[in-house]
């Protein structure tokens, strides 16, 4: 061996590393994966359940009902099939405007937060100053039921910068809810616990519609909503799976790790970042590129923090700055 290419091993040698713990993930595994539900016998299915599940907004004639209705198809993954029935409902509660354009209907805590949440997560302009009673009471007597105070907590995070209302009907929620969890075992506390570790507007949707799947199996459901709900899940899944198999074939074809070994190893969880960003099979196109992105971002971040010199770093910055 050359003096030079001694020089060149021993700089190499000498590198910083991250330790970062090796890929969980097993590739000859993940290509394994199937799922009979590409087939179109399944598609079959989902059609005629949609179509049964459409006629749901015709049979709820009470407000409330149809933003239970609405909030139900949420949890549960299945907005894109009834946007056109959805968006019909949300433009009918143009009839509760007040003469300050607010959004105002009469009802209990219960109808009252379902409906601010729904609303206000459609764009509508509906006012803080609904709760207003609410509060007063809450404040008096504690005098309401868990789902009433959930839905109240829920709609709470929501409130815009300054909506004080909102801020304190928050607090009132909270420490209601806290109370009566300490008293239920971990079974029955679940619906109090959910939403205190974390609020619907806080998380990932994906990630969240198996558990509403299974916590609307409980309740009395509607058979074809639940079984759409189900036949979709797997579905949806389907494609996910596919796709995370030729995002691990193109990483494996680019040779990343076997040529820049220093960097991580986190396809699977980039993808579900992706996933995270946008579940819906039509967005396919934009996960694959997501997850390519963060994959490449990795790398760079990894040159920078872990293995370039300094003078390295710097040429390297002139050239992508260039």
């Amino acid at each position: 061996m050359t003096t030079e290419a001694i020089g060149i091993t021993n700089q190499f040698s000498e590198r910083r590393s991250a330790d970062y713990k090796p890929n969980i993930w097993n590739y000859d595994f993940l290509q394994s994966l199937q799922s009979e539900f590409h087939e179109e016998e399944y598609r079959l299915q989902v059609q005629k359940a949609r179509e049964e599940v459409k006629s749901l907004f015709v049979e709820s004639l009470e407000p409330v009902a149809k933003l239970e209705l609405i909030d139900n198809i949420s949890k549960l993954g299945l907005t894109t099939y009834f946007q056109k029935e959805i968006n019909g409902v949300i433009d009918s509660f143009q009839s509760f405007k007040d003469g300050n354009g607010n959004v105002n209907i009469e009802s209990d805590l219960y109808g009252t937060s379902l409906c601010f949440r729904i609303l206000r997560l459609h764009g509508f302009n509906i006012s803080q100053g609904i709760f207003k009673g609410f509060v007063d009471n809450v404040e008096k007597n504690m005098n309401f039921n868990v789902k009433a105070m959930v839905s109240l907590f829920e709609a709470s995070h929501l409130a815009l910068e300054g909506e004080d209302i909102l801020g304190k009907a928050q607090a009132l929620a909270s420490f209601y809810l806290k109370n009566v969890y300490q008293q239920l075992d971990v079974e029955h506390g679940k619906e109090i616990y959910d939403p205190l570790r974390l609020p619907l507007n806080m998380r990932v949707e994906w990630f969240n519609i198996k558990s509403h799947i299974q916590d609307y199996a409980k309740v009395s459901p509607n058979f074809n909503l639940l079984k759409l709900a189900k036949l979709n899940f797997n579905m949806v899944q389907a494609v996910h799976q596919s796709e995370l198999k030729d995002m691990l074939s193109w990483w494996k074809k680019v040779g990343v790790m076997k040529n820049i070994s220093f960097t991580r190893n986190r396809v699977v969880e980039s993808y579900l970042w992706s996933v995270g960003v946008a579940f819906e099979p039509q967005y396919g196109y934009l996960r694959k590129c997501l997850t390519k992105v963060i994959n490449l971002v990795l790398i760079i971040d990894d040159v920078y923090d872990v293995f370039g010199t300094l003078d390295e770093l710097e040429t390297f910055t002139h050239i992508i700055e260039r």
